[in-house]
This record gives C-alpha cells, sequence and structure tokens, in this order.
C-alpha cells in the first residue's frame, strides 16, 4: 500500500520546488538539488591547483552542439575562478564554434594568482530552450587535467558532483549543494597504503562553510591521525600526508553534505595519479 501511494504522489512531489522546500525544511533533502529555472546551466565545482611545481587544463566542450547537432550553434561559456577561500578571481566569456573543443590553461584566467583554488564552467546558446524542453539541464562536468609543470603528460579526473547553476543572463552562481542537519559519513573505496604520500582536496559548493573531519585509519580500523577544517563556499581545502610507513591505510571523512568526495593525488617516486574515491 505504501509503494502504491508513493507512485500516486511521485509526479507531485518529484520536482525542484519540492527539492528546494525539503532543503528550507530540513526534511531529508537530496544530495543536491534541482535548479528552479529550467535555463539555468549547471558546472562541477572543480578544483584548480597552480605554481611553480603544477599546471592546470580543462578541455571544453561545445556541448549544445553534440546535444542538437543540427542546430550546429556557437556555444559561449562562461568559466569563473575562485582562489581556496572561494573569493572570486575572475570571470571569462569562451567562445566556442559548433562542435570545437578548446583546451584551456587556467594559469591564464587566474589574473596572476597562484595556489589552489576552483572553477566552475556554464555554458549558454539558443538551443537550451530545446534541451530545457526535454526536461534536462546542461551539465558541464567533464574532465580536469593536472600536470607537474615541466612535464609532457597530464592526468585526468573528471568532475565530482554537480554543484552550481547560473542563468546565462544574470550573474549570481547558486549552490545546488544544500547542508543536513546530520553529519554524513563518507568513504573513499580505495586503499592508501601503496604510496609514500598522498592529498586530499575537497572542494565545497555548499553556500555556507563547510565543516569537515577526516579520520585515517590502520588496516583494521583503528584511528590513526584526525583532521579538522572550516571551508569557506566555494572555496577547498588540500591536505597532505606522509605515508612512508604505510601505517595509514583507510579514510573516512564527516561533514553536512551528502556526497562529500575528495579529488586524491597519490605519489609514487617518478609519477603521481589522480582520481576522487
Amino acid at each position: 500500500m505504501q509503494t502504491i501511494i508513493k507512485k500516486m504522489l511521485r509526479p507531485i512531489y518529484d520536482r525542484p520546488f519540492c527539492d528546494h522546500l525539503r532543503k528550507w525544511l530540513g526534511i531529508r533533502p537530496p544530495v543536491f538539488l534541482r535548479p528552479l529555472r529550467t535555463m539555468e546551466a549547471i558546472s562541477d565545482l572543480f578544483p584548480w591547483r597552480v605554481d611553480d611545481t603544477w599546471e592546470t587544463q580543462y578541455e571544453l566542450m561545445n556541448l549544445p552542439s553534440l546535444l542538437i547537432p543540427d542546430k550546429a550553434e556557437v556555444d559561449n561559456v562562461t568559466v569563473i575562478t575562485y582562489d581556496s577561500g572561494g573569493n572570486e578571481i575572475s570571470r571569462n566569456i569562451i567562445e566556442l564554434n559548433p562542435f570545437e573543443s578548446k583546451k584551456i590553461l587556467i594559469r591564464n584566467l587566474l589574473k596572476g594568482a597562484t595556489g589552489q583554488g576552483t572553477f566552475g564552467c556554464f555554458h549558454s546558446a539558443d538551443s537550451l530552450g530545446e534541451i530545457q524542453k526535454a526536461g534536462c539541464h546542461l551539465v558541464d562536468r567533464q574532465y580536469v587535467s593536472y600536470s607537474w609543470k615541466d612535464d609532457t603528460f597530464f592526468n585526468y579526473a573528471h568532475g565530482n558532483i554537480y554543484g552550481l547553476s547560473k542563468l546565462a543572463t544574470e550573474n549570481k552562481v547558486r549552490s545546488l549543494v544544500p547542508m543536513r542537519r546530520k553529519t554524513q559519513a563518507y568513504r573513499p573505496q580505495l586503499r592508501f597504503d601503496d604510496c609514500d604520500n598522498f592529498e586530499l582536496i575537497y572542494s565545497n559548493p555548499a553556500e555556507k562553510p563547510l565543516e569537515l573531519l577526516v579520520r585515517l585509519f590502520d588496516d583494521n580500523w583503528n584511528e590513526i591521525e584526525r583532521r579538522c577544517s572550516l571551508i569557506p563556499s566555494r572555496g577547498l581545502e588540500v591536505l597532505s600526508f606522509d605515508n612512508n610507513s604505510r601505517e595509514l591505510v583507510l579514510v573516512e571523512n564527516q561533514s553536512q553534505i551528502g556526497l562529500c568526495r575528495p579529488i586524491i593525488f597519490k605519489h609514487y617516486e617518478s609519477f603521481f595519479d589522480v582520481f576522487h574515491g
């Protein structure tokens, strides 16, 4: 009987407005919110790292022309960069011809800033109207590539979670990740005892600062170390761990967002690997 009632009510509650209502009321909010306006473009909140050691690169693609090839439209992408404190650094509009892709070196968008931070990419084209009629949003969550500055090759990691939304006609950027009343635990599905050192990068796509607790365990789930952080909205935290002893094996993080997955850098003798847990 309960299943039948859920099926009957689903067309009513399975709407973006109800996502936001559940967030406002604090009643089992979803992992991410669907935008209230169908024309809003969505982007992950991607980490960047740029300094004397690191380069970050992103490949923009004309997504509207791939989705609706008959239209073959120009895609105007707004790329917004933030520093590690969540402060906006720059906005750049990059024009993509039909079916075009461009490799963007994030360093060139930062106005001389270095260190770590985040960025988002928001697409805009006339065909967005057709996409929204199908009940869809245009989402950019592609691969970010990282390289040691003097290296020839880049390592790739794709987006983590829908983070932000923006309407092409407005400057305001909205968060799609609600805070929850109860702390949520997340455990990356891998081991960390195969490398000398590693880094966990956590970004905060929520509207408010994010309290984060990271716990590290041995192979028997005995706690070895813990770190606490307060991450500003749209900022990020880079946590580095020396693991020459191979004592750190498993990781758990706790926060008030539903899917707090880190970007993981594992460092080996002559190379590094990057992925999300």
